[in-house]
């Protein structure tokens, strides 16, 4: 059958898949940004900040867009902070502290946006 009503099913269900995309990707997302505040505990790298407020600022807009609110909260806010690490050259250990903190809040929103979502079509 190839009326409208298919098509519209057929649409409906790729937004779907795309919104299980975004949501199983959130895993990788949140390990490379514990992992670059993590490297950073290790010592200063400017490499190092850059790939971290790239994936952070990454994440903001592709949450914004998927109507994750809470996660593009959080990323925004670790992309100020790092761009503010990368602005003075250098980390010190209560701004990686915060850091630490505000990926524990990013790993807890993206939970909460993944309990929401579960089971909800799109």
């Amino acid at each position: 059958m190839s009326g409208p009503g298919r098509r519209r099913d057929g649409a409906e269900g790729e937004l779907a898949r795309v919104y299980r995309e975004f949501a199983d990707g959130l895993t990788g997302r949140l390990a490379r940004i514990r992992a670059g505040v993590d490297e950073l505990r290790e010592g200063w790298s400017p490499e190092a900040a850059r790939g971290l407020r790239r994936e952070t600022h990454t994440l903001k807009g592709t949450a914004a867009s998927f109507g994750a609110a809470g996660i593009a909260e959080v990323a925004a806010e670790l992309t100020e902070l790092v761009a503010g690490w990368l602005e003075a050259g250098a980390t010190d250990p209560e701004e990686l502290a915060r850091g630490s903190e505000e990926v524990d809040r990013l790993e807890r929103r993206i939970e909460e946006y993944r309990a929401r979502s579960a089971g909800r079509e799109v």
